[in-house]
């Protein structure tokens, strides 16, 4: 499997920056899986290859993890009615009926070429060989953790989540952990519902985590600040950068 890097901050996109969005592809069967979809990362995607055979699990309904998702649903509109798009978009949303985003995107309109489903922290989805599963995490709105498998490799990913040394036990092993590392220490200020670096590394090394990819950063702070913060407690962390590519 490829991973790769669409993109890295948030609330907003900045220059080469996009909010957060994670590529997998399954390079044996030619499968596409886009955890979260953030402003700008269509500026990063293969059209209309990528649409091919994909699947977008969103993680929570803010607006900065599923933005983008108004370009893809008129791109596969477009590459559909082009005859060059054939398998339908399968879009994973959680199971939020008491959010507005939720009503917005269950009635997207007919501008697109995709299905919508549902989700919860029972589900488990078996993607053409690929496993994913799903933890609820701390935050302020319903939230969700994943773990993608396929025989013996593991990408984790934390979505957004406020420090829960619980979760770790969902990342064990991982061989990729996403993490998301929103504040620097000094800035959290008793924030419950996002990550520092320094936490995102001490969640790393419970977890056994071989890599720790550090994401999910205010756009005006240098990514550096965040590595060297995480470094102090897990040694193998890098930061996520825009079209980077992990094969595993």
């Amino acid at each position: 499997m490829i991973l790769r890097i669409l993109g890295s901050v948030s609330p907003y996109p900045k220059a080469d920056n996009n909010c957060v969005g994670y590529f997998i592809y399954d390079t044996n069967n030619n499968q596409k899986i886009l955890l979260d979809c953030g402003n700008g990362i269509t500026r990063l995607m293969k059209f209309p290859s990528d649409l091919e055979n994909l699947t977008i699990i969103i993680s929570h309904l803010h607006k900065d993890h599923y933005a983008d998702l108004s370009a893809i649903a008129y791109a596969s509109y477009v590459y559909h009615n082009l005859g060059l798009l054939n398998s339908k978009v399968k879009v994973y949303i959680p199971n939020s009926k008491d959010l507005e985003d939720y009503h917005y995107l269950t009635n997207y309109g007919t501008e697109n070429y995709m299905d919508f489903y549902e989700y919860d922290e029972k589900t488990e989805l078996n993607i053409n060989g690929i496993n994913v599963s799903f933890c609820q995490t701390q935050h302020n709105i319903k939230t969700f953790a994943m773990n993608v498998i396929k025989e013996n490799v593991k990408i984790s990913y934390s979505a957004d989540t406020g420090f829960d040394e619980n979760i770790s036990t969902f990342f064990q092993n991982a061989d990729i952990l996403i993490c998301e590392s929103s504040f620097l220490k000094h800035q959290k200020n008793g924030n419950i519902n996002h990550l520092s670096a320094e936490e995102a590394g001490i969640l790393a090394k419970k977890s056994n985590t071989r890599k720790l990819i550090l994401s999910h950063f205010w756009p005006e702070i240098d990514k550096s600040n965040y590595l060297n913060e995480a470094e102090s407690v897990f040694e193998n962390v890098e930061v996520a950068i825009e079209n980077k590519e992990y094969i595993l």
